[in-house]
């Protein structure tokens, strides 16, 4: 905010004198110039000097762009006053995206700035379609919000400051239903109405989380969900929710740690996906259903290579991971992380075997057995055995019959599996 942006709202960029008459675009109707024009710029992300430059193009664009309110869709914040004025001046009517960050960075510089464009943003918030915050929790911007902000449809609240011991808790109020959530540090009344339909769901260090039966209900109202993190959410009713399975078709990102047991245990059995191809599960807990938090991530199992395994036999815990996982998987690379603890090393093979062998893909999959050993003077060893399997379709044929064998067996220790595991695939080589 050192220079905030200047639009004067009298004037604009006079338009291009080229002669564009023959071009094929000029022979679109407004309504569908204008729809193609709006999707040049990422409205959460857009600029203003954005708008400017598209009616710099010619005179038509320039009139389109000057007098449609979709063209002039945010203020921030990091703008300034005299740019938040310029676009209010273009936007008479149309939905609004405010942008309020209150983090300092360790200045108060802009505080009086911050404050006169959220004195000209609550003027509107009518109009409001999306809000996003960072800062410390502001009890008289929540209420305004819950009084209203009668058409939001996208909240994000990042508070900060709020500490371990409190929990907030914002009421929604009345408005269509929401299609973003995003909240960390502060919860919603997780029974409203407007918790249907969802797109994207994302709760984290929320200390009055949903229950399983209200995170249930949010998730089976929301088929069109693609996006979905609950990470560090606790609530004191530790029941869990039983129901049909809730299958959202399209969720390619899934996020779901540091949880209590009962709630991980809860959405691993209950969601299904054939569309997920960012995945983070931490840590699974021994349950009937641990192994399906494997099914999850099928579609990353099926196309993506290496896949790498790995098992602390001292604390039973296993870990498949497949590309570096990320929080937002903007790269659409597969990837997957996911911990179980209490499991054995056969299971999960044989997990991932099934889902390998239904898939039209060939990974390998690198294996990697550890234990920790203790002497008496207390020095620590790691004893670790490794061994990669090539071609895994070629060996299924023995090594499924082979698993299943073993799961009826008394456990013999990962690292005695393993070796007969390598020495079972010798065999089978030429």
């Amino acid at each position: 905010m050192d220079a905030p942006d200047s639009i004067p709202a009298s004037t604009s960029p006079p338009p291009s004198t080229v002669s564009t008459c023959t071009a094929p675009i000029n022979h679109l109707p407004d309504e569908l110039l204008l729809d193609i024009l709006s999707l040049t710029f990422h409205r959460w992300r857009w600029h203003p000097w954005e708008s400017l430059c598209l009616g710099l193009v010619c005179k038509r664009w320039h009139d389109i762009v000057m007098s449609s309110a979709i063209f002039w869709p945010q203020i921030s914040s990091d703008q300034g006053v005299q740019a938040a004025q310029a676009i209010l001046h273009r936007n008479l009517g149309g939905d609004l995206i405010f942008d309020l960050d209150e983090r300092d960075w360790g200045s108060s510089k802009y505080a009086d700035e911050r404050e006169a464009v959220l004195k000209l943003a609550l003027a509107q918030i009518h109009r409001w379609k999306t809000f996003c915050f960072w800062g410390n929790l502001r009890q008289d911007l929540l209420a305004e919000i819950t009084a209203k902000a009668s058409s939001l449809k996208e909240l994000l609240l990042n508070i900060e400051g709020v500490g371990s011991t409190t929990a907030h808790t914002l009421s929604l109020g009345e408005g269509p239903p929401l299609s973003y959530l995003s909240l960390s540090e502060i919860g919603v009344d997780w029974s409203a109405n407007r918790l249907t339909g969802l797109q994207t769901l994302s709760i984290s260090h929320i200390r009055h989380g949903p229950t399983s039966a209200q995170l249930y209900s949010i998730l089976s109202s929301s088929p069109f969900l693609n996006h979905l993190t609950v990470q560090n959410v606790t609530n004191k009713d530790t029941s869990v929710f039983q129901g049909p399975p809730i299958h959202l078709p399209l969720l390619t990102n899934t996020y779901l740690h540091q949880l209590p047991d009962h709630l991980l245990t809860f959405l691993v059995a209950h969601l299904t996906t054939e569309s997920c191809t960012s995945i983070r599960l931490e840590t699974i807990p021994p349950s009937p259903a641990s192994i399906r938090a494997l099914s999850l991530a099928t579609r990353v199992i099926q196309s993506a290579s290496p896949i790498e395994v790995g098992y602390e036999e001292n604390t039973r815990v296993a870990s498949v991971k497949i590309g570096p996982v990320g929080f937002m998987n903007t790269r659409g690379y597969p990837e997957a992380s996911i911990l179980l603890r209490d499991i054995r090393l056969d299971e999960v093979l044989l997990g991932l075997t099934d889902i390998i062998l239904n898939g039209e893909g060939n990974p390998d999959v690198r294996l990697r057995v550890s234990s920790t050993v203790f002497d008496p003077d207390a020095i620590q060893l790691i004893y670790s055995s490794r061994l990669e399997l090539r071609q895994v379709m070629d060996i299924a044929t023995s090594l499924t019959p082979f698993l299943k064998k073993k799961l009826s067996e008394e456990w013999i220790g990962a690292r005695d599996f393993i070796r007969e595991l390598r020495d079972l695939i010798a065999t089978r080589s030429p």
